[in-house]
């Protein structure tokens, strides 16, 4: 007689929690939008992001696509490669603690 397996029922998992990389290029994209006195929604805006989706990028909540952190990069005036340094930096210099 041949047996019949059934799938094995997983619960459900919970939301991907955000990584350091998220947290931490949210926090330096933030950190140079207010050096800038820049405004969260006109900064999103000028991205052409949504500026829900946009808080949620600034709080390491979302991960940042590519196409996203280039526009937010002109609307800042600075490289995409000069913010993921500052997340790298960041990053080396505060671990855990600095997300």
């Amino acid at each position: 007689m041949k047996t019949i397996s059934r799938p094995v029922r997983r619960r459900p998992t919970e939301p991907r929690p955000a990584t350091l990389t998220d947290a931490g290029l949210g926090a330096v994209i933030r950190a140079e939008r207010r050096r800038q006195n820049l405004h969260q929604d006109g900064l999103a805006a000028a991205s052409g992001i949504d500026p829900r989706v946009f808080s949620r990028i600034e709080r390491g909540e979302r991960s940042c696509r590519v196409s996203e952190l280039s526009a937010i990069s002109t609307g800042l005036g600075v490289t995409s490669e000069e913010l993921l340094a500052r997340a790298q930096e960041r990053h080396r210099a505060f671990g855990d603690a600095g997300t």
